[in-house]
């Protein structure tokens, strides 16, 4: 994930480890590996002071310190497979199986609990106004959400086919026009 005030990326890896590069400085800032738990996903919070991994059995909020990654909450939320803060950082959303839930950056408190996909959701994304939320399944499906009532957006033009995505890009209208929506497949 990259973070949106400071120049850092988070990364994880196979190895079990947590690593935050400054990419400015080329350079590994911080290396983490939580004892017995190998991380899925992570997300950097956009001021560059907080970080979420999620793990097989739980989510965990750290403070992202110069030398080290500080526990300070958790959430127990199995199989997490992607993690992705708000532009604003006052919420994220974590896609758990076919459904994607959102939560309070502060209280860890679920807002929205969004089902919808036949398989499992790979990726999701929030609009740049923070107003909507969208996700990519391996089920091929692109669905969206409005984030002020809870429903689902009927946008006739996000996709429903038969390939499985592992990217996502959105970029909502303007009055009279339609979503533009760009997805990538792995091959």
């Amino acid at each position: 994930d990259l973070c949106l005030h400071k120049p850092l990326v988070a990364t994880v890896g196979v190895d079990g480890t947590v690593r935050v590069w400054n990419y400015l400085r080329r350079k590994c800032e911080l290396v983490h590996r939580a004892a017995n738990e190998e991380p899925g996903c992570v997300a950097l919070h956009p001021s560059g002071f907080e970080l979420l991994v999620g793990y097989k059995e739980r989510v965990r909020l750290y403070a992202l310190l110069l030398s080290e990654l500080k526990p300070l909450r958790e959430l127990a939320l199995a199989k997490c497979k992607e993690i992705r803060y708000a532009h604003g950082g006052h919420q994220f959303a974590c896609a758990v199986g076919i459904s994607v839930a959102t939560y309070s950056a502060v209280t860890l408190q679920q807002l929205y609990s969004f089902p919808g996909h036949i398989a499992p959701v790979k990726r999701v994304l929030y609009s740049a106004d923070d107003l909507a939320l969208f996700s990519a399944g391996v089920d091929g499906a692109v669905k969206g959400f409005d984030l002020v009532t809870g429903a689902p957006l009927d946008e006739p033009s996000l996709l429903t086919c038969s390939v499985a995505y592992n990217g996502l890009a959105v970029q909502l209208p303007r009055r009279g026009q339609s979503a533009a929506v760009a997805v990538m497949n792995a091959e």
